[in-house]
């Protein structure tokens, strides 16, 4: 993320860096937590929200996928409305289950308009895989942890 971190910078743009892998936030006003969803959820709701952010990239690696199902389940319309674009880097996509009907069709909108998956393939970069939950295409290279750093060009 280093490189994200760096060219949002660059730009002026302020960034908020979720890292649900390491939940042990000794010494720090976040408490500790026992899932990567209820860390997501702590940070959405107590930094994200209160700034006021509209008008965001979220960029979801792996596991974050998850982490963006739940943020989309707990905050649902205020998640949506502040999320213009969402990048998924070799992930899970997928909507929220466990909400309303018009939850759900809002939520497949979304995701079918603002997100795109990138995909670890051998294809070149941004070579269309597939259509599901959003557009599926290729970060162009086959290994899953390299997915995020070659698919950036086409995600900035």
């Amino acid at each position: 993320m280093l490189p994200q971190v760096d060219w949002a910078n660059s730009k002026n743009i302020p960034v908020i860096v979720m890292n649900p892998n390491h939940r042990e936030t000794a010494g720090t006003r976040i408490p500790q937590f026992t899932s990567m969803d209820k860390h997501c959820n702590f940070i959405w709701r107590h930094y994200v929200e209160p700034a006021g952010f509209g008008n965001l990239l979220v960029i979801a690696h792996s596991a974050g996928g998850g982490c963006v199902t739940s943020l989309m389940r707990e905050f649902g319309k205020s998640f949506t409305s502040k999320v213009k674009h969402l990048a998924y880097t070799d992930s899970r996509v997928s909507a929220p289950g466990n909400v309303t009907v018009a939850e759900k069709k809002r939520n497949v909108k979304f995701l079918a308009n603002h997100a795109v998956h990138y995909r670890a393939s051998q294809e070149p970069l941004g070579t269309k895989l597939y259509q599901a939950d959003c557009l599926e295409v290729s970060a162009g290279h086959f290994k899953h942890e390299y997915t995020t750093g070659t698919a950036w060009p086409m995600i900035k």
